[in-house]
């Protein structure tokens, strides 16, 4: 049997208003969130210390 990786995905979804001001586009909230994992690895999708992959799923 062959040796495997086993892990576990949570995803999550936002939204915002603002006392019925507009909303945020699901890409402002998305840069917002992301911006310091941009920073550090230059990209949306890297790899952490204890081998976790953090990710931007946009599809």
């Amino acid at each position: 049997m062959h040796k495997r990786i086993f892990g576990i995905e949570n995803e999550y979804g936002v939204t915002c208003t603002f006392h019925g001001q507009r909303r945020l586009s699901p890409d402002e909230v998305a840069r917002y969130l992301f911006r310091r994992v941009v920073s550090w690895g230059r990209s949306s999708n890297v790899f952490l210390r204890n081998g976790a992959r953090l990710y931007l799923d946009v599809g």
